[in-house]
């Protein structure tokens, strides 16, 4: 099975956070802030009855894209059966609608996560692949020019994998 494009944006930003401290961070009470060495990407997964339960990378920005995709791809089938890996350390979310062709949304933050990221569906434009990125993220952890600053690192760093 090739890599989806869900499986490169995904890394790209397992990636960006390298270089983003505060979305590999969670707020413990307060204003007491724990930034961990590596993100535990946590992956919203659909069940069958309809609900979600999350899948867990860990330590998402410490693997070669080959180990995250098999990770992502094994841990996402553990979800499916119903198992929610994510817990307090889970730290940055993503959420992905592109089989319902969903272009566009705006994620809600589940604490203690720092921020939750939705993935669009992706789209032609003239002759580029596109992908919307919506980022939700905890302001008591990141300012909104962090929050720039760290889509611009996943843009650049989807346009390396292309």
């Amino acid at each position: 099975n090739p890599p989806s494009s869900f499986n490169c944006v995904a890394y790209a930003i397992a990636q960006a956070v390298k270089e983003h401290p505060k979305f590999r961070s969670t707020l413990l009470r307060e204003e007491i802030v724990r930034e961990h060495k590596h993100v535990n990407l946590g992956i919203a997964v659909a069940v069958p009855t309809g609900e979600l339960t999350v899948a867990v990378v860990p330590a998402a920005d410490a693997l070669s894209f080959d180990e995250f995709v098999a990770a992502s791809k094994a841990n996402i089938a553990v979800a499916r059966g119903g198992t929610d890996q994510a817990t307090e350390s889970t730290q940055l979310l993503l959420t992905y609608m592109g089989p319902y062709e969903i272009m566009d949304a705006v994620p809600v933050l589940v604490a203690p996560a720092a921020a939750v990221i939705f993935i669009g569906s992706p789209f032609e434009q003239g002759d580029k692949l596109m992908v919307n990125l919506v980022l939700t993220f905890d302001h008591r952890l990141v300012h909104g020019v962090e929050a720039a600053e760290f889509l611009k690192s996943i843009a650049k760093n989807v346009e390396g994998l292309a």
